[in-house]
């Protein structure tokens, strides 16, 4: 009388794999517009991290914006601040988008 225990496990297929389809591009605004730059990706359930470094900080943070598109307010403290995307599907794949630099004139 021995009783066994299976585990069921559920396989999927990705509908479309993983990819950014359109990197980020760097911009250069006036003072106090605002700089944007958007990264374009293909999968499923997408969501988006961008990850920020200012002029003279040693490693880049994570951002508060969660959409493909990262918009700032240009001043002297967000001048020349780098930025790059990590782009995650609902399958927990991830991939990094270029960095960029966001200018100011």
């Amino acid at each position: 009388g021995q009783t066994e225990t299976t585990v069921t496990a559920t396989l999927s297929m990705e509908k479309t794999p993983l990819t950014i389809t359109q990197q980020p591009q760097s911009v250069t605004v006036a003072n106090g517009a605002a700089a944007k730059t958007t990264v374009k990706a293909a999968g499923d359930g997408l969501t988006y991290t961008w990850y920020i470094k200012n002029a003279g900080a040693k490693s880049f943070s994570k951002s508060s914006v969660k959409s493909a598109t990262y918009s700032v307010k240009m001043t002297a403290t967000t001048k020349n601040r780098q930025v790059y995307c990590v782009v995650t599907d609902k399958y927990g794949k991830t991939v990094k988008s270029s960095t960029v630099t966001l200018k100011m004139k």
